[in-house]
């Protein structure tokens, strides 16, 4: 187990639990959060180890209610790219630095918020995506799943130009998450591998992502999607550019 001061164990139960539930609670936003703010605490890529442990853990707890609500082919396309561009995510994380990936986790959340905040909502086609694309955005969800332990925001953004319901989002995400969470942390125990210390400290986070799992999953359904897009759009901002700032003014 590392060696962290109470108020660093604090923090990192509070943003697990409070990562928690936003994603249960949406279908996202728990790698966006914790990740990066992980990321200041530790200052290790083990972070990534740890948030794909705790991911994990959070989506098993949610899916087996909600999964039957995926379409099915829209999934099973989205896992088929996924299952391609993990192991390209694995050689991103084999050979980066911290520092380069603090960049790339604060350049893609300030893109991903940005993009949520200018989209016009009325510009959205019915239907669902088309196979092509869908598998494509599966496989950069799973680059960025072993790499960033963040599939979300390639799906997120592909998804939103569509008009799916808010259970059905939840739903495919969610699903996604389980099989691109597994399969990344397998890669990592073969080919990374997992210190002591980080299964320690994954083990004491993980009951409180699946409390939050628990939280979110209830109170979903009187979930404002407008109030919640609004404390989404704001936190990815503020946790990007203090990233950002962060990452530039330690390397200057």
């Amino acid at each position: 187990m590392p060696e962290l001061a109470a108020s660093q164990w604090i923090f990192l139960v509070a943003i697990t639990f409070g990562a928690g539930i936003i994603q249960s609670a949406t279908g996202f936003g728990f790698a966006v959060i914790a990740v990066p703010l992980f990321l200041l605490t530790l200052d290790s890529l083990t972070v990534i180890q740890i948030n794909i442990v705790l991911n994990l853990a959070n989506a098993l707890v949610v899916v087996p209610r909600v999964w039957r609500q995926a379409p099915t082919a829209l999934l099973r396309n989205l896992i088929g790219g996924t299952a391609l561009g993990l192991p390209l995510g694995m050689l991103a994380f084999l050979y980066v630095s911290v520092d380069q990936m603090k960049l790339g986790v604060a350049l893609l959340i300030i893109g991903f918020a940005l993009h949520l905040l200018l989209r016009k909502p009325h510009a959205e086609p019915s239907g669902l995506p088309a196979t092509r694309s869908s598998v494509a955005i599966g496989c950069l969800s799973g680059a960025l799943t072993s790499s960033l332990a963040m599939p979300g925001p390639p799906v997120l953004i592909y998804l939103s130009h569509y008009a799916l319901a808010k259970q059905t989002f939840r739903a495919v995400n969610l699903s996604l998450y389980v099989f691109s969470y597994g399969l990344a942390l397998a890669l990592q125990c073969v080919f990374a591998g997992m210190t002591a210390s980080t299964w320690a400290l994954s083990g004491a986070l993980v009951p409180m992502a699946i409390l939050g799992a628990i939280v979110g999953n209830r109170i979903s359904p009187w979930l404002s999607e407008r109030a919640f897009r609004a404390c989404v759009l704001a936190t990815l901002l503020a946790t990007g550019v203090y990233m950002l700032f962060a990452t530039l003014g330690a390397s200057s």
